[in-house]
């Protein structure tokens, strides 16, 4: 196949995806639309659903830089706007689309919330992920083009909110280990797992602390964000690696080895040898309140890892897999992202939508920190669609 064809079926695939994800969107707006209007959870006697207070904007999308490429799909949107509530349960869904340079993730993350009290909510979150990219895991292997989809890891929430006029906020977040994070490809003989990129999950527990401030202005919101995340891997039941009895057979009787035998690892090292280090996050939003039909945001976030990434070894004698993890050669020094939002604030069915414009550098051989990549900064972007309802 010759390189214009290749672009070609590229663009085309690439439509294809936009098109499916607009169609989930749509589908996730005419679910929120039933819900509303009582076609498939009834109303109060009134008829009426209660819309009377005001929603506290919603977190991140899985946390603000805390599970890797695997938990989020790419999205760290936060909705800003006045949104609706009052139901025993709210629902929040955001269908988005995110162009990176050699793959993209296509995500429908529905969040639920439950306030069991007038300070605190229970939040939990469930991304639904589907990858497409091109991927070569080694010079053996030619690069090619690999897809990869289903449930990524699923977030629980608790917050609690204080001060004087409910400014501060503090919220604890577990994203728990639910994705698939060893999805391999390729035949019998010459097999490779996927990278990190393209999983659902990070195999990891990932604890999360953010403290949040919001200060109303002038015809106007500030939201600010900072978030502390620390992966830790978890066998509490097992005892040993998930992978003994499949990928390292020659390790099985290495008991007395830490890394393969452990009910908790206080650091952010898979099974597979792939590791996430603690990271931290910290985000700025401006929410303009000068028009009651149409709320814009503008907001920046920036997040840096607290420590080098490694990944695991390629396949090595033609099937085993050694544990020998290695520096990850697109590791990411620090990123951010500049967001644009607007919520079409209607008191029954709000919309938000949002252009997400990422920024990162990889660092270099002295891990070092450098200037943005110029070429990412070009060609990545993300496209989000929100939609609210109050259940109950």
């Amino acid at each position: 196949m010759t390189q214009t064809k290749k672009h070609h079926t590229a663009i085309i695939h690439g439509i294809g995806r936009f098109a499916v994800a607009a169609a989930g969107a749509c589908t996730a707006l005419g679910l929120v639309l039933l819900c509303q209007n009582g076609l498939l959870f009834p109303r109060s006697s009134t008829g009426a659903s209660d819309f009377s207070r005001v929603a506290v904007p919603w977190e991140c999308v899985g946390g603000c830089g805390a599970g890797g490429s695997g938990s989020s799909g790419g999205n760290t949107v936060k909705w800003v706007g006045n949104g609706v509530s009052g139901g025993l349960i709210d629902v929040q869904a955001f269908a988005g689309y995110s162009l990176f340079r050699d793959h993209s993730i296509l995500s429908s993350v529905p969040q639920f919330s439950f306030k069991p009290t007038y300070t605190t909510q229970v939040d939990v979150i469930v991304p639904l992920l589907d990858k497409a990219g091109s991927v070569q895991p080694s010079t053996l292997y030619a690069r090619q083009y690999e897809q990869s989809g289903g449930i990524g890891d699923v977030s629980l929430d608790g917050s609690f909110t204080f001060g004087t006029a409910g400014e501060y906020s503090c919220m604890l977040t577990i994203g728990l280990p639910t994705g698939q994070y060893n999805i391999v490809r390729g035949s019998d003989k010459t097999s490779f797992v996927l990278p990190s990129s393209m999983q659902m999950g990070t195999g990891l527990t990932v604890p999360s602390l953010t403290l949040s401030y919001s200060k109303d202005v002038d015809k106007g919101i500030w939201l600010f964000d900072l978030t502390y995340s620390n992966p830790v891997s978890v066998r509490l039941f097992t005892g040993k690696n998930e992978f003994l009895n499949t990928y390292f057979k020659d390790y099985k009787d290495s008991t007395g080895n830490k890394r393969f035998y452990y009910r908790f690892k206080p650091y952010g090292e898979n099974d597979l040898g792939d590791y996430t280090p603690p990271s931290f996050c910290a985000s700025g939003y401006f929410g303009l309140r000068d028009n009651r039909e149409i709320m814009q945001s503008f907001g920046v976030t920036f997040s840096a890892p607290l420590g080098v990434a490694w990944i695991h070894d390629e396949l090595q004698n033609g099937s085993v897999l050694h544990y020998n993890p290695r520096p990850d050669p697109d590791d990411i020094a620090w990123s951010a992202q500049l967001i644009y939002g607007m919520e079409f604030s209607n008191p029954k069915h709000p919309l938000y939508l949002a252009i997400v414009k990422p920024v990162h550098d990889v660092r270099d051989a002295q891990g070092k920190w450098n200037g943005p990549d110029l070429t990412a900064l070009v060609n990545e972007w993300s496209i989000v669609l929100g939609v609210k309802a109050t259940l109950f």
